[in-house]
């Protein structure tokens, strides 16, 4: 591959929610890649049929950019933060005000990898509260 050619992997969401959004970062990677500047981009698309996790390693190999679009999907609270609840002491509660968003373990994942095997990578978190409430 020549390096001084951008070969990126996109890594997103499948959820629903997220559709929207996804679709948009794509088209505009659809257009960037259209300008002939020696840009081109994959992603794993959710109707393929082999494992999701085997279909992202087979398309990260030969890229040298990993761009990550990280939508809020899971809530996470740090442990120093939850007590136990009384008269049930093996579960734990903690304040909603405690707790913070963050992507999905899979996409997380994918960041690793991608840093791993060496590839530049960029991130872009995506705010759109609208459907994170």
């Amino acid at each position: 591959m020549d390096n001084t050619k951008i070969s990126a992997f996109v890594g997103h969401s499948f959820a629903d929610a997220d559709r929207e959004v996804v679709r948009k970062f794509t088209d505009f990677l659809n257009h960037v890649r259209d300008l002939g500047i020696g840009f081109i981009w994959d992603h794993a698309e959710d109707a393929e049929a082999k494992d999701l996790s085997q279909k992202v390693v087979e398309k990260m190999d030969g890229k040298n950019l990993f761009i990550g679009i990280c939508t809020r999907r899971e809530r996470a609270v740090s442990p120093e933060n939850l007590r136990p609840l009384p008269l049930i002491e093996q579960w734990l509660i903690g304040n909603e005000n405690e707790l913070t968003w963050k992507t999905s373990d899979w996409i997380i994942q994918e960041i690793g990898y991608a840093f791993g095997k060496g590839n530049r990578s960029g991130h872009i978190q995506v705010v759109n509260r609208q459907h994170w409430r």
